[in-house]
């Protein structure tokens, strides 16, 4: 096989689960990606087979007709860097203002790449990028005018991970699973440039429970059309992240209590605490007048609708009617430090708090979420004290504080606070996954089952804060004192979130596990979970597509009627570490319309992805 790879990377998740296996739960899921390697080269079509094991303990597929009839799966996706070192070129003169370059060679360029000069004499703009090379005149188009004129200089472009686009078939499950490619835009046909699979779902095939382990599974990865060459070297990174999913079928929002601004039907008298149906059609969302449509959607207390107004959802709303994934857990601080190790040196210093910009090399305040010296919160994401002052950095957990990595007890599992809106979406488009909607979030908890007034995610009123920790940063920790089911309140001894999960054991039920019908943990309390509002007019815009797997050379998600950075469009549901129980209220909608810009202790976030469109394949038993 002639295209090659120099070493292999694979995402290692050491999380644990509430895993939903003939309605039972598990303890832990220990994702993991194994013998990553390629396989199958074909030349002549331009592809390659990426073969890896897969595995995760607790999983499970509930047989149709029992109640949630549902299953868990794997998002897996790849990433790519070609060459084993910066590519370095000469440019024996330009012009000051030309946005073109005449270089020495293009081996080993790619667009996007960061420039910076070495030496001779020249200027870039700063945070200049390549946006075009021509291989055949040796020109490379450049993101800003130079500056300055050049005479001699040496030009370095920095490497960057790049996510493989996967072909719509070609690609192979192995006995026991299924899998089926995710494409970008799940309502339009595969294209192998502009809309190609971004990843792959894999899933049991056959109804069952417990640890699963495929072996031998492999993606096709069309190489050629993301311009790679036969004879590229190439660095690759496998990852896999645990999604549930969630079947089609009505449910309701607001559970007919007394929680903060909650949905209700908007045709009832004043007080009105009647819960909504959600059904096939999208919703018709009301103004807060007492009497109107039986038909409508409400909401008590705050909103931007008034009085008689009514608006709409955008075409393609996720309403949580249709079948979708949802991520099981909140994201974790191991994922939040893989996202943060394939970006470009300015996309790391507008994802973390520390700054982290080019041209420093000495960092004080090393907890970079919370760009403090210390830890804060549990979060123990962290760099070293010198860096290079231009290359991207090596982000690591270090829950414990001792500078030593890849110990167990270094918080990896714990859900990863201290993101901002901008944060999790950044997250969610790199992954090539999407928001969650609120609607989608309640459905996420109560399924189709009966509203409770007041109840939290796992369908009633019972809730007992965590005080202490056990095992703690490990892959055991949970809560110390006995019946804990959620994070919340503040309590003395924890500081911040719990592992992902942590309230689970092989025996346990929903309410025990701190989970929604599901199977989903955490969605009351830990972290307050940014998603999509339906409270203003930006956050109804949202039309469901999904990341395309790369992120804008700023730092940020750039996905067509997404939120931007100012949050506008989204909210927080769900409560976190210091919130009063109230807020954890499954219906509770406090914030649900806030645009929230900050990197808050408590706040942290989940994603979704829609159902695929392509046709399931089968690896037999």
């Amino acid at each position: 096989m002639l295209l090659k790879i120099r070493h292999f990377l694979f995402s290692f998740f050491l999380l644990c689960v509430w895993g939903l296996g003939m309605l039972q739960t598990g303890s832990a899921n220990n994702i993991r990606v194994n013998q990553v390697a390629f396989a199958g080269q074909d030349i002549s079509g331009g592809h390659v087979r990426i073969r890896f094991d897969l595995g995760w303990d607790n999983s499970w597929r509930l047989p149709p007709g029992l109640l949630p009839g549902n299953r868990d799966a794997a998002w897996v996706f790849a990433k790519f860097r070609i060459g084993f070192v910066d590519p370095i070129f000469t440019v024996s003169s330009a012009s000051n203002g030309a946005t073109t370059l005449d270089v020495s060679s293009t081996d080993g360029l790619r667009i996007g790449m960061p420039l910076r000069i070495l030496s001779g004499t020249g200027t870039f703009a700063a945070n200049t990028t390549i946006t075009a090379i021509d291989t055949t005149t040796k020109t490379v188009g450049l993101s800003s005018a130079t500056t300055a004129a050049f005479t001699n200089a040496r030009v370095e472009a920095a490497r960057i991970w790049e996510h493989a686009w996967l072909h719509e078939n070609g690609h192979q499950a192995v006995a026991g699973s299924a899998l089926v490619p995710g494409l970008a835009d799940e309502s339009a046909a595969f294209n192998a440039s502009s809309n190609p699979a971004l990843g792959v779902l894999v899933y049991r095939n056959a109804t069952g429970s417990g640890n699963v382990s495929f072996n031998n599974l492999q993606v096709r990865w069309n190489y050629r059309e993301q311009g790679v060459t036969d004879l590229a070297i190439c660095d690759l990174q496998v990852f896999a992240i645990e999604l549930v999913w969630i079947p089609q079928g009505n449910f309701v929002v607001g559970s007919g209590g007394s929680e903060s601004n909650s949905f209700v039907a908007a045709n009832s008298t004043s007080g009105n605490t009647v819960p909504f149906e959600i059904t096939a059609s999208a919703p018709t969302l009301q103004g807060n007048n007492v009497g109107s449509s039986a038909a409508n959607l409400g909401a008590r207390g705050a909103t931007d609708l008034t009085g008689t107004a009514t608006a709409s959802l955008a075409t393609g709303f996720p309403t949580g009617y249709a079948a979708f994934y949802a991520l099981k857990y909140e994201i974790s601080q191991q994922q939040y430090v893989d996202f943060l190790n394939t970006l470009s040196r300015r996309q790391q210093d507008a994802r973390t708090a520390t700054n982290l910009a080019a041209g420093t090399s000495s960092v004080t305040n090393r907890y970079v979420m919370s760009n403090s010296s210390s830890l804060l919160s549990r979060n123990g994401i962290r760099c070293d004290a010198s860096i290079s002052a231009h290359a991207p950095i090596n982000f690591y957990c270090d829950a414990d504080g001792d500078g030593v990595t890849e110990e167990a007890e270094d918080g990896r599992g714990i859900a990863c606070n201290f993101l901002s809106w901008a944060d999790v979406a950044a997250y969610l488009d790199w992954a090539g996954l999407r928001p969650l909607t609120e609607l989608e979030f309640e459905k996420a908890g109560r399924g189709e089952r009966t509203a409770v007034p007041n109840s939290y995610a796992w369908g009633n009123g019972t809730l007992t804060a965590a005080t202490a920790i056990s095992s703690a940063g490990t892959t055991a920790e949970t809560a110390l004192n006995s019946g804990a089911n959620a994070v919340f309140g503040n309590e003395a001894g924890l500081g911040g979130p719990l592992r992902t999960g942590s309230f689970a054991t092989a025996t346990s039920g929903k309410t025990q596990s701190g989970a929604g019908e599901y199977g989903l943990t955490e969605l009351s309390g830990n972290v307050w979970e940014r998603l999509i509002t339906t409270g203003n007019a930006t956050g109804r815009a949202f039309t469901g597509l999904h990341g395309n797997g790369a992120i804008n050379q700023a730092g940020l998600a750039d996905v067509t009627n997404w939120p931007d950075e100012t949050a506008v469009g989204t909210g927080a549901r769900g409560g976190g570490h210091t919130d009063v129980a109230a807020r954890l209220r499954l219906s509770d909608r406090d914030r649900a319309a806030t645009a929230y810009t900050s990197r808050d202790n408590d706040s942290g976030g989940r994603g979704a992805r829609s159902t695929p469109s392509l046709p399931e394949i089968d690896g037999g038993s």
